[in-house]
Parts: C-alpha cells; sequence; structure tokens
C-alpha cells in the first residue's frame, strides 16, 4: 500500500482510533509515534539488476499493557504525520511501512497491506511481515513476497518484471542472465 493510499484511509475516519495488528499479533494500546522515515533504497539483486524505490517507515513503541492504556485517535496520528510531513520530504508513492517489536522482541518492519473500519470505530491496520526471497528469481520491484501468503503481493497483482532461472543465483550457479551476454555471469 502506498503512503498515499494509507492516508486517505485515515484521512476518511479522522474519528476512529487506529489499531495495527499482524496476523495475531496486535500493538498494544498506549503505543507512541516514535518515528517516521522517509527513505529511498537503492539496491543490485543478485540477477545483477539495480533498482531504486521509497519506503515511509512509521515505528511504533509500546511500554506494553497497563490498565486505561487507549488506542491512539487517527487524527492525533495525522497530526503527528504531517507535522513530520512538513519538515521531512515524504513520496505519496511510497511503499508504507509499520516497525515495530513488543517489548523484549526484535523490530520488523511489517508491510501495511490494508485498512479495516471495525466496529466501536476502530481502523484496523493490517500487517504482514516481508520475506526474503530471491529477487533476481522473483524479480518484483521493492519487496517480495509476503509470510501471510492471504496478503497481496505484487506478483498476484501482475506487477513481476522479467524472471531468470534460480539456479542462476545460487552459489554453483552458471548460468546467464538471457538479456546479457555470457560473458558477464548473473551470479556476479
Amino acid at each position: 500500500m502506498t503512503t498515499a493510499e494509507f492516508l486517505a484511509h485515515l484521512e476518511r475516519h479522522r474519528d476512529h482510533r487506529l489499531a495495527f495488528n499482524a496476523g495475531d499479533v496486535g500493538v498494544a494500546a498506549g503505543y507512541h509515534v516514535t518515528e517516521v522515515k522517509a527513505t529511498t533504497i537503492h539496491a543490485v539483486d543478485c540477477g545483477g539488476r539495480s533498482t531504486h524505490w521509497n519506503e515511509t517507515t512509521i515505528q511504533l513503541w509500546s511500554p506494553g499493557t497497563a490498565p486505561g492504556d487507549e488506542l491512539m485517535g487517527v487524527r492525533k496520528f495525522l497530526d503527528i504525520y504531517d507535522r513530520v510531513g512538513r519538515m521531512v520530504p515524504i513520496d505519496d508513492a511510497a511503499r508504507v511501512r509499520v516497525e515495530y517489536g513488543a517489548p523484549g522482541e526484535p523490530a520488523i518492519a511489517y508491510v501495511v497491506t490494508d485498512v479495516v473500519t471495525r466496529e466501536g470505530g476502530v481502523l484496523d491496520v493490517h500487517l504482514a511481515a516481508p520475506a526474503v526471497a530471491c529477487k533476481a528469481r522473483d524479480r518484483s520491484v521493492g519487496d517480495v513476497p509476503l509470510i501471510d501468503a492471504a496478503a497481496p503481493t505484487l506478483e498476484r497483482t501482475g506487477a513481476v518484471l522479467d524472471v531468470v532461472d534460480a539456479r542462476c543465483c545460487a552459489p554453483s550457479g552458471t548460468l546467464h542472465h538471457p538479456s546479457r551476454p555470457p560473458a558477464e555471469d548473473c551470479c556476479g
């Protein structure tokens, strides 16, 4: 989901509260927005193809659950985001991520896959953990398939680019990328 799509969902429900969930793992009420990052990734995959894309990462911190903790209001979240946007240029077309780790757990930069209105005035932000895959083989822009198989991926939406043989990037691979002369080994 792009930053603009994410914000459009929130703008339509400014009076709601905001919940973040990655499957059965939810960010505890009382969370704080600790950072908003606008990043550009420049990468070369193991097939020798360079690419770049932008991401907006919203980092959440939770001190743990405490009696009386409440979910952040959408209006407050948008106020924080607007303040950041006046200080940092954020690309509306950038993929949006939410970085979170429960207290004592490692943080994961989840991909936002959906925003759903729930009863009781709550917007549920659905998150999926990214998976590692051979980008030369899967040839998707930015992220590769998500761990949550039900979540929409670039591959299922038709945005997959050309594919090279999976053996190309294996440690003993000697195959060549079809778009380059044989002298240029795609495995580096």
